[in-house]
Formats: C-alpha cells, sequence, structure tokens
C-alpha cells in the first residue's frame, strides 16, 4: 500500500485530486489483475523476476512524500520531467503535467515512483521494461479497467 506522509505546495483541487489517485492506486495493487500482470512481467535493471517484485511492492506500506511545483522552461531538465523522487524520497509532480494527467495516468506516476522508493531504478528515461516503468504503466492499464 502507497501511504502519502505529506503534500506539499497543493491547492485544494490538487490535493484531491492526488487523494483519488492514491485511492485508486492502492485498489490497483491489491486487485488479481495487477498481481497476475506484474508477477508475469520480465524486467531489466534488477535481478528480481515478477512474483518477487510482486511480493516487495506488497512487503509493506511505503509512506511516501508528495510535492509539487512549477518549473520554467529554463529548467529545462525539470521542466520535461512529470515527476522525480530524490535521495530523501520526497516526490515531486511537475505540476505542468499533473494538472493535464487523467486518474490512470496519475496512477501511473505514483506506482512509478514508488517502485523507486522500494529500491528499483531504470537505466534511462527510454528503459521502458524496467520495474518503475512496467508496473507504472501495468497500474495504468488495472486503473483504466476499475
Amino acid at each position: 500500500m502507497i501511504k502519502c506522509t505529506s503534500m506539499q505546495s497543493f491547492t485544494t483541487a490538487e490535493i484531491q485530486k492526488l487523494e483519488q489517485a492514491l485511492d485508486m492506486a492502492n485498489k490497483v495493487l491489491l486487485s488479481d489483475s495487477f498481481k497476475g500482470s506484474v508477477s508475469a512481467a520480465r524486467f531489466t535493471s534488477t535481478n528480481d523476476n515478477g512474483v518477487e517484485v510482486y511480493q516487495r511492492l506488497m512487503s509493506k506500506d511505503w509512506e511516501v512524500p508528495f510535492a509539487i511545483q512549477s518549473y520554467s522552461r529554463w529548467q529545462f531538465w525539470k521542466w520535461r520531467e512529470v515527476a522525480n523522487e530524490d535521495e530523501s524520497g520526497l516526490v515531486t509532480f511537475n505540476r505542468k503535467f499533473f494538472t493535464t494527467q487523467s486518474i490512470p495516468s496519475l496512477v501511473n506516476t505514483v506506482v512509478h515512483e514508488t517502485c523507486h522508493v522500494a529500491g528499483y531504478s531504470h537505466r534511462s528515461a527510454t528503459d521502458y521494461n524496467s520495474v518503475p516503468y512496467q508496473v507504472g504503466s501495468i497500474a495504468e492499464e488495472v486503473a483504466g479497467s476499475l
């Protein structure tokens, strides 16, 4: 389960949207469809198989602090990111993307960043078979069907 420990710099409407996405993400994590899809997946950037990835994600409540920020085009490396997780575990959403993301897409981002908190990484922004990218995509697909 994903537990939000704080929400920094969010408007009231953004808080409601994030809460809705977190509720949906936790429903997804508990679904048989998610369990089956993650368990059957093959990943790069880890030695864990799909069953081990699923078990790690479900092994505890992942306590995640969230923030939101607006970036200028001059901060190009941040301006083009949907979200990022820093060394302290703080997940910061880019307001430019957050405001337009659907709830299933936001579930993807929340689950992707939680995979980083759980210790999984990817080599690049195009390592789509990594745990964060693949598990996030599975979560978005399941969220869209609930």
